[in-house]
């Protein structure tokens, strides 16, 4: 069977996805991992990437969770780069580990494990966030 690229690359290229934020091109398909440190686990699916984190310093980005403090905070970002925040998640380390430096993605999301956090976006939109011990902010890529 002929590769569709090929019999028509004008209608291969308009359902091919644009990337304004592709992830680097050594990035390993995962649905999910935790980084080398154990602290945060995130997770790469079809509509959304999250990352929880286990233990951190801080009450949230922007306040949003003034009693996060010794609790698991968790950050999104959907395809339309709209990124959430939530505190009342549980924790649990799951995937392989993400070494530092290293990137995954999934669909139309990437990351790419730190040393000092974790930075997860929409490939789409470019909107993401970086995750920390000391700090969680939203973020364009």
């Amino acid at each position: 069977e002929q590769d569709p690229a090929i019999a028509n690359p004008l209608e291969y290229a308009r359902k091919a996805p644009t990337f304004k934020a592709p992830a680097p091109s050594n990035a390993i398909e995962l649905s999910g991992f935790t980084t080398p440190s154990g602290n945060v686990s995130c997770t790469l699916s079809k509509n959304s990437v999250s990352c929880t984190i286990n233990q951190h310093n801080t009450t949230g980005a922007q306040g949003s969770c003034p009693d996060a403090t010794g609790k698991p905070l968790t950050m999104a970002v959907g395809k339309n780069g709209e990124v959430s925040i939530s505190c009342d998640t549980g924790f649990s380390a799951s995937g392989a580990v993400l070494s530092y430096d290293a990137s995954a993605k999934s669909d139309a999301f990437a990351c790419t494990s730190k040393d000092d956090g974790v930075e997860c976006w929409s490939q789409v939109t470019g909107q993401g966030f970086k995750l920390s011990r000391d700090s969680q902010v939203t973020k364009g890529h």
